[in-house]
């Protein structure tokens, strides 16, 4: 990670609005409960500046080190006084750019529709019209090849409504997808992701390894288990303390505490919303044994349990076969 020093242009006379517009542009209002300013993008983040610095009274100066992700713009720094409530501007930073603001960034793994293929997706500002998305990978020291990608992105219109068509809108670059496949089990892979260039020239990020998966049946240890929110809110499944067999219905689990003061739960509870905490608090799962799994939702405040449920599971619920038709053994036994 760089590190730059950045200077301060004081800005004394001039009001926050005009340091936002000089930022970014502002929107007009689609929603009366967003109050002005009316930003077109969100802003990265802020931390406060209100610690003492013991050589301040010599110097005259301090300093902040704040880390910056490429988000395809540029950046600037403000410093305000009055706090959030009552801010004012007091000077502006000049601004700071990445080498290359369109560069292929955050390539993140998934496994694929079969066992011996994975996808890779990752995040950059090249559209379709000035690169073509591109996988170099193959087995670790071995021959390498080449994996066309496809192409997605979304737009403000979009969004639901403000906040996202306002001020938590920014413009997510292009994300794109390339799948991996027939790949050999247990095996080390190295692979970058890259843009070909109209004038077939490549961008390339860093390279990065996986290993694949084992063969279908093997016994193996699985470390992590994320999900995501998955936009579903109809109960598929009156189950709620001990899940077994195939799964008929999602399991959604919110836990953590973040934005956890911003509201207050609604008054109307549905009848799939199981337990509510307005509380910090974690996640522990515990594999009993192969073919059971215990959640348990934590307090960080004392470790009590405050909500549990097992899942159960053997391998003709995972193979998803009926009883006459499940073989004896697996390739594992």
């Amino acid at each position: 990670m760089k590190q730059h020093s950045i200077s301060m242009t004081k800005l004394m006379s001039k009001p926050l609005q005009h340091f936002l517009d000089l930022i970014v542009s502002t929107c007009p209002g689609d929603n009366k409960m967003v109050s002005p300013p009316r930003l077109c993008s969100a802003p990265i983040k802020f931390q406060y500046a209100n610690f003492s610095n013991p050589r301040y009274n010599t110097t005259g100066t301090g300093s902040l080190k704040l880390q910056i992700i490429n988000q395809r713009s540029d950046f600037s720094f403000a410093l305000f006084s009055g706090g959030l409530l009552n801010p004012k501007l007091v000077a502006v930073s000049n601004k700071v750019a990445f080498e290359n603001p369109n560069a292929p960034v955050y390539p993140r793994l998934a496994l694929g529709k079969e066992w011996d293929e994975m996808t890779v997706t990752w995040t950059s500002g090249y559209g379709l019209k000035i690169a073509e998305p591109v996988v170099e990978w193959g087995v670790k020291g071995g021959e390498r090849k080449l994996s066309p990608a496809g192409t997605l992105t979304f737009a403000r219109n979009t969004m639901c409504g403000a906040p996202a068509r306002t001020v938590g809108w920014r413009d997510p670059g292009y994300i794109h997808t390339a799948f991996l496949k027939e790949l050999w089990p247990n095996a080390k892979y190295t692979y970058r992701v890259g843009h070909r260039l109209t004038n077939d020239a490549f961008v390339w990020s860093k390279e990065y390894e996986f290993k694949s998966s084992p063969f279908p049946g093997e016994n193996s240890l699985q470390q992590v288990v994320i999900f995501g929110d998955m936009g579903k809110s109809v109960c598929t499944s009156d189950e709620k303390t001990n899940y077994k067999g195939t799964f008929n219905g999602t399991i959604h689990i919110v836990a953590g505490g973040a934005g956890a003061g911003l509201a207050e739960f609604s008054d109307l509870q549905p009848n799939w919303s199981l337990v509510r905490d307005y509380d910090y608090g974690f996640v522990k799962l515990t594999a009993v044994d192969y073919s059971n799994l215990l959640f348990e939702y934590k307090k960080s405040s004392d470790g009590s349990v405050h909500d549990s449920f097992k899942i159960s599971r053997d391998y003709r619920d995972v193979l998803a076969c009926a009883v006459d038709s499940c073989p004896a053994t697996t390739l594992a036994s």
